[in-house]
């Protein structure tokens, strides 16, 4: 009963939203916290109060490859490359949102993948390590989708970035070390394994709402496990360092008790628990993150997805406000310089306009989207914002 109790409410969460060296040695230096609770640090404002549109970016793709949903997009002179979580597919656009081509080819054959989970990018040699459930190996492709190579792995993951040419991956938590984080060699061989769990975890699908990989502003790579609050540093030198952590009196799930998942669900479908989304990026100036805030006076729904940054240079953080579309904007997906892009569908973004005079008055600087066209189709819009 119980368990069931637990995938009716991810389903509505998801809805919205050893022989190799097992060094599990975590260095404790002293990581940045981020106080939700201290109001001379931490700071609430509406999301076009803290934020400002720079650019809208259309992406426009032929019929054949309507793109959904995106959760993850690389950012790059001439490309714009996003994974669609809901038709399965990694698609390269010019920088102006024009289709170039459809990376990975569906299928069973060699060079082909049945489905994808995740994606990381080789800006050096123009190179996407691509993994796929059920399929232990990573495949590597050009942008313009001619296979590279492949290599296996002991077992899945669910999401992948690249510390040089090592791949970084979360894995599965079925699998034959019980430990979240896996780095490879570039021929797939395990050097490090990380963040060991008890054997009885049993995930039913968390990695759909928190726990995340992304590129740091060192070069390395920054991760969290799910149901945690604090974001780690991977280093060239494989160690992991704590160096974000998100702290409130009652607000988030104890670090201990990370992974008790049942529970961990029970107390999210109270509304009562604010919790870092798997959306995180960092550039020099700026941690960019997404909280789903704890349920508050007389809101009456459970999910309540935030936009907010940290200052690294003032040590001050900067949350948005509840507001209704924060439900259709996903992100922070990418980021640029010291800007951040975030996904909305063209019609959610029409609705939006149509409604709000403050988003009226911030589109009306960008007459060449034209927002209010019918279509026979929606199409992912990428928004790319500053902090103000």
């Amino acid at each position: 009963m119980k368990l069931f109790r637990s995938l009716s409410i991810l389903s509505v969460l998801i809805c919205c939203f050893c022989t190799p060296n097992s060094n599990n040695k975590i260095d404790k230096n002293e990581s940045i916290v981020i106080s939700i609770d201290n109001s001379e640090t931490f700071m609430e404002e509406d999301f076009l109060n803290i934020f400002q549109l720079e650019s809208i970016v259309e992406l426009n793709a032929p019929e054949g490859f309507y793109a959904a949903e995106i959760t993850k997009a690389i950012i790059t002179k001439k490309n714009i490359i996003v994974f669609d979580v809901k038709i399965g597919q990694i698609l390269n656009f010019t920088s102006d949102g024009e289709f170039i081509n459809n990376v990975v080819e569906k299928g069973d054959g060699p060079t082909e993948m049945s489905a994808i989970n995740n994606f990381a990018y080789d800006s050096k040699k123009e190179e996407l390590y691509v993994i796929g459930p059920g399929n232990m190996q990573v495949k590597i492709y050009k942008l313009d989708g001619t296979f590279v190579r492949n290599f296996k792995m002991d077992t899945q993951a669910d999401h992948i970035a690249l510390l040089g040419d090592k791949p970084v991956l979360t894995l599965t938590y079925f699998n034959p070390y019980f430990k979240y984080l896996s780095i490879l060699d570039s021929n797939g061989d395990t050097l490090k394994t990380a963040f060991p769990f008890p054997k009885e975890t049993f995930p039913i699908g968390l990695h759909h709402i928190s726990g995340n990989l992304t590129r740091s502003n060192s070069g390395g790579v920054l991760v969290n496990e799910p149901a945690s609050s604090t974001v780690y540093s991977l280093g060239n030198d494989l160690k992991l360092t704590p160096k974000y952590k998100f702290v409130a009196s009652g607000d988030f799930w104890p670090e201990e008790d990370r992974h008790e998942l049942n529970a961990y669900f029970e107390k999210l479908a109270t509304g009562n628990l604010t919790f870092l989304s798997k959306y995180y990026e960092e550039t020099d100036s700026y941690f960019f993150f997404n909280l789903n805030a704890k349920k508050k006076g007389g809101r009456l729904y459970v999910v309540d997805p935030r936009m907010g940054f940290y200052n690294i240079l003032t040590g001050k953080s900067y949350l948005s406000n509840s507001e209704k579309f924060l439900m259709d904007l996903t992100g922070p997906i990418a980021v640029d310089g010291n800007s951040f892009f975030a996904y909305i569908s063209k019609l959610k973004l029409s609705e939006l306009v149509n409604s709000d005079e403050k988003w009226k008055t911030v589109m009306a600087d960008f007459p060449e989207i034209r927002i209010l066209e019918k279509a026979d189709y929606d199409t992912p819009v990428l928004l790319k914002f500053g902090v103000k």
